[in-house]
């Protein structure tokens, strides 16, 4: 059994994480995953001859608003000449109408939405004969009787998630993507993130650990995913104190932020630390107070 976690990036330096945690989660099966990394700038020939000369029993596509287009051509024409080859679609581009989705693309044979690492082990026990389909967490797929859909597991806790940056040979050029949080507090209107609720963060124990990592391999630049990285002041607070005490000149952490929320003390704090240290990105939706409102963005630390 050969399965093929493909990621089509945007850009050459970027690397995906999601694939990573996916393979990092089900190591038993590790000898029959395979990671595969293009962009969306690679000639849709080049990446269906790459996947075809592997052949595949499953190839499982990470799915985003900028390669979403790329794959669904490129799974319709692995399904032409690779026919049992099963295909697997996920990610958030995907997540929150996979019923339409399948119904929409005939060519795509499952669809694993929400958070995955437990529901991919879950589905690779299913393809190692270890499970019965019906039992695969968050999966959505084509049965006998028309789409089904599975239940909805609890996401695996983040200190479960092995660490995927041991190894940092072929990142060299490459922006190293980390995460300590996952969903967001708030509840704008216009915004995926909304519609799964609650925050859960990696401990602080292993955060440091993993940052140090970094700074001891003096890694070019650590791009933090967490949707709101600030949503929570004690926890920024304390990655930003260990970063600015165990600073090693070089290495630069990215970090989108809600600016709303940054008090006083917090900007006093951030004014000491290195230039260059930290990169700040900040979204403006709107300068609207109305549409603001009638988004449901809010401006203070959640409750």
């Amino acid at each position: 059994m050969k399965i093929l976690l493909t990621a089509i990036n945007a850009k050459f330096i970027h690397s995906s994480l999601a694939v990573r945690c996916l393979k990092s989660y089900a190591r038993k099966y590790e000898e029959n995953i395979e990671i595969c990394e293009y962009t969306i700038n690679n000639e849709e020939s080049y990446i269906l001859k790459d996947i075809y000369e592997k052949n595949p029993d499953v190839v499982s596509f990470s799915c985003y608003i900028w390669n979403i287009d790329m794959v669904k051509d490129i799974a319709q024409c692995i399904k032409k000449v690779l026919p049992k080859c099963r295909i697997i679609c996920g990610g958030p581009e995907v997540s929150f109408d996979s019923e339409e989705f399948l119904a929409e693309n005939e060519y795509i044979d499952m669809v694993l939405w929400g958070e995955g690492e437990k529901p991919f082990l879950s589905l690779v026990e299913y393809f190692m004969g270890e499970r019965n389909v019906e039992e695969v967490y968050n999966l959505t797929y084509r049965g006998e009787k028309g789409i089904c859909k599975n239940e909805m597991c609890v996401p695996a806790s983040l200190d479960e998630v092995p660490f995927v940056y041991e190894d940092l040979s072929g990142f060299e050029n490459k922006i190293i993507y980390y995460e300590t949080q996952r969903g967001c507090p708030y509840n704008c209107q216009f915004c995926l993130s909304s519609v799964e609720k609650g925050v859960h963060f990696l401990s602080e124990e292993r955060v440091m650990s993993d940052l140090q990592h970094f700074i001891d391999n003096r890694v070019k630049q650590v791009k933090f995913v967490d949707r709101t990285f600030n949503c929570n002041k004690k926890h920024a607070m304390n990655i930003w104190k260990y970063l600015m005490d165990h600073d090693n000149g070089v290495t630069n952490f990215h970090m989108e932020i809600e600016a709303h929320v940054l008090d006083d003390e917090t900007i006093e704090f951030l004014k000491t630390a290195r230039e260059g240290l930290f990169q700040f990105e900040i979204g403006i939706q709107s300068t609207n107070e109305d549409t603001e409102d009638k988004g449901r963005r809010k401006h203070t630390y959640p409750s």
